[in-house]
C-alpha cells in the first residue's frame, strides 16, 4: 500500500477498518449508492464487482447508465492512453447537486507514487470532471493486470 507524494492518490483497496481506504470512504455513509465501471480488459470490472459484493450493492457498466440519483457515486475506471474509461459519460449521467460523495479508483499498471504519473492521472480525471463535482472528489489508485 502506497501513498503518492502529494496524497492525491491512495492505494489502498478495502479496508473498512483503515481510514484512508476505498471501503471507508463508501462506508462512512449511510446514502444511496451507485457502483460503476468502465474497464476494456475486466481489471477495473472485477474491482467494482468485488467492491459491490463487500458493500451490498450492485456494479453496473457505464455503458448501461441512463441516469444517477444516488447521493454516493463509487466509478472505477481503466487508466488507458491519457483517460479513464468511461469517466466522461458518468459524470454526464450524474445529477450533481444529489451526489455528495464522488470517489474514482483509476486501475492501471501505472505507478501512482511516481510523480508525474499522479499528475497525469490527476489530469486525466480532472478533464473529465466538471467542477461542481470536483469539490466532492476524493481519488485512489488501483493497479491492474496484465492478461
Amino acid at each position: 500500500m502506497c501513498r503518492a507524494k502529494d496524497n492525491f492518490y491512495t492505494t489502498v483497496w478495502y479496508n473498512p477498518k483503515k481510514r484512508d481506504s476505498l471501503g471507508s470512504a463508501a462506508r462512512q455513509r449511510e446514502e444511496s449508492m451507485l457502483i460503476v465501471y468502465g474497464s476494456r480488459y475486466g481489471h477495473a470490472k472485477r474491482y467494482a464487482e468485488e467492491f459491490a459484493r463487500r458493500t451490498g450493492g450492485e456494479a453496473v457498466s457505464y455503458k448501461e447508465l441512463r441516469s444517477a440519483e444516488e447521493e454516493t457515486v463509487v466509478c472505477f475506471g481503466g487508466a488507458y492512453a491519457g483517460g479513464i474509461k468511461g469517466l466522461a459519460r458518468v459524470v454526464r449521467r450524474l445529477n450533481a447537486a444529489k451526489v455528495s460523495l464522488f470517489l474514482v479508483a483509476t486501475v492501471g499498471l501505472s505507478d501512482p507514487s511516481d510523480e508525474k504519473t499522479a499528475q497525469d492521472l490527476r489530469r486525466a480525471v480532472l478533464a473529465a470532471v466538471p467542477a461542481p463535482l470536483r469539490q466532492k472528489l476524493r481519488l485512489f489508485h488501483l493497479r491492474g493486470g496484465i492478461d
